[in-house]
């Protein structure tokens, strides 16, 4: 057995901060998700009654504010807390214990716990496993061609399992909630679908001669201490692993030891939308292939003599893609975007200028006014959809930028949205940009789907969504001192005669700022991406 006691002072004044804030969940418990139990969301953190604990199989006993909770051989102490009349435990806090995992699905106050697999060991001989949390497997069989599959139910791969897979076999993650064992066979096995009682450890014999084969340069650890080691990927199948996945981001990596004879790149043609060119290899995704995420779809397909991955994401997010020498991580970076409405946002809406600064000017036309007629009438669009619009100035003032900044954190706003007009100084410059602050994955989602929609109005160049890094070495103040996601327009150049005949008119305000607010929601996921 093992035993913690847990850090409980700090946590007990977050939860004292965020007694507001609570509000009914639902728990989906590994393969038991068909009766999800009731609980209660407090923040990040979810506290569930504690006789659901015991339809788990947990044994708990009470003391006084404190519970001794013993699970999966762990056995450690947890604060407890009233709730609605009734005695709860915060459950993140308790599977972090145990080694399993847990996050909120997307959009909603639904907590899915999954168990972890510590080990996974396949040849044509023999096939086992270990898991951090008691799952269910369904074994069963497939041809053409003939291969064995056993379906982990609430399971997932995570980059600590260790792996010893050996030719001819994979493990992948079918569904979010279901690892994936597949084993090719050279005959048809003769094994009925079945679905095994509950276990933490799985361990069976196949008939077929044993195969395997280690990374010789991964280093040789015992199963106690799991590495990370994989098998090399079968000719003619694109490897891609989900090494985790969690609410801020899902890790995944294609393997291409000895298969890629160029740089791999990438492309995003939509916010939605990731294509990673894998050059010189003609790969294809197994035919059963699901990619375990709420991220991404994952499809493959030839072109000439490259293989293309196209990832189609379920919102948009930001993306990198970081190739090595032995293939390619994927990292996709998920906005924070609580229920994923507008409606009860708040936004700081940011005319640029004002007072003694006038910002730039040209043929009558000065830009702080500008400014502010587009935020006064982008306030009023965002409002209309139920957001709470806090603007820095609403009349023609001088607020310093630090100040601005200063107003966004203090109102603890959700996105940051500064208006500007721009200027060439006499360059001839035409056009419209939306920039984000450097290094910011979830700035930059939000400044490419405010500009995409803004490209399909505003009757001026479209000049992209930029970082502001290539303007000021250290970026904008305004974006680099707020603490949310956050962008800055430059809608046309006011020094322009083509464009200020479009920035000066009622149209332009209100097809711009009708864009900004389409953008937002299609950040959010309140939107469909449209072509």
């Amino acid at each position: 057995m093992k035993r913690a006691l847990l850090t409980l002072i700090p946590w007990m004044v977050m939860v004292v901060a965020a007694v507001a804030q609570t509000r009914s969940a639902d728990v989906l418990y590994t393969y038991h998700d068909s009766v999800p139990q009731r609980a209660f969301r407090v923040g990040d953190e979810c506290f569930v009654p504690i006789e659901s604990l015991k339809d788990w199989g947990w044994q708990v006993e009470v003391h006084g504010e404190l519970a001794d909770l013993t699970a999966e051989s762990h056995r450690f102490t947890v604060p407890t807390r009233s709730i609605a009349g009734r005695q709860t435990v915060p459950i993140r806090m308790a599977l972090d214990q145990i080694g399993a995992s847990s996050q909120w699905l997307l959009g909603a106050d639904t907590l899915e716990v999954l168990a972890n697999l510590k080990s996974v060991e396949v040849s044509r001989s023999k096939l086992k496993f270990e898991a951090s949390l008691a799952i269910k497997t369904h074994i069963f069989a497939m041809e053409e061609p003939n291969r064995l599959i056993v379906d982990i139910q609430g399971a997932r791969i995570s980059k600590d399992t260790y792996r010893r897979i050996g030719e001819g076999a994979r493990l992948i993650q079918y569904k979010p909630d279901v690892a994936r064992i597949i084993v090719e066979t050279p005959f048809i096995p003769d094994t009925p679908k079945k679905e095994l009682d509950e276990t933490h450890e799985f361990d069976m014999s196949v008939d077929a001669a044993p195969v395997l084969n280690e990374d010789p340069a991964a280093p040789q650890q015992p199963a106690t201490t799991p590495a990370n080691t994989a098998p090399l990927p079968s000719p003619g199948v694109l490897s891609l692993t989900l090494q985790s996945d969690n609410p801020s981001q899902t890790d995944m990596y294609i393997d291409l030891r000895g298969q890629t004879h160029g740089q791999v790149t990438f492309r995003i043609p939509d916010p939605v939308t990731l294509e990673v060119r894998i050059p010189g290899v003609t790969l294809s995704l197994p035919q059963d292939f699901r990619l375990g995420s709420d991220a991404a779809l994952a499809t493959s397909r030839i072109d000439g003599q490259d293989t293309v991955l196209t990832l189609a994401l379920s919102r948009p997010m930001g993306a990198q893609v970081d190739p090595d020498d032995s293939g390619a991580r994927i990292v996709l970076i998920k906005p924070n975007v609580g229920n994923g409405k507008l409606a009860g946002k708040i936004i700081v809406v940011d005319p640029g200028h004002g007072g003694h600064d006038q910002g730039a000017h040209a043929g009558g036309v000065l830009e702080k006014s500008l400014n502010l007629a587009m935020a006064k009438v982008l306030a009023a669009k965002l409002s209309a959809e139920g957001a709470t619009v806090i603007m820095t100035r609403s009349s023609d003032v001088f607020i310093p930028l630090d100040t601005r900044a200063q107003m966004a954190n203090k109102a603890n706003a959700d996105l940051f949205i500064s208006c500007h007009t721009n200027s060439s100084g006499g360059h001839g410059q035409s056009g419209a940009t939306t920039y984000h602050h450097l290094g910011r994955a979830t700035g930059m989602v939000l400044a490419q789907c405010i500009q995409r929609e803004i490209a399909k109005v505003s009757g001026i160049a479209n000049d992209g969504a930029k970082s502001d890094g290539v303007i000021y070495r250290t970026g904008f103040s305004v974006l680099r001192n707020t603490q949310m996601p956050g962008v800055l327009l430059e809608m046309g150049f006011v020094d322009s005669a083509r464009d200020r005949r479009r920035i000066v008119t009622d149209e332009f305000r209100d097809a711009i700022t009708s864009a900004v607010v389409k953008g937002i929601k299609e950040y959010l996921g309140d939107a469909k991406i449209s072509g």
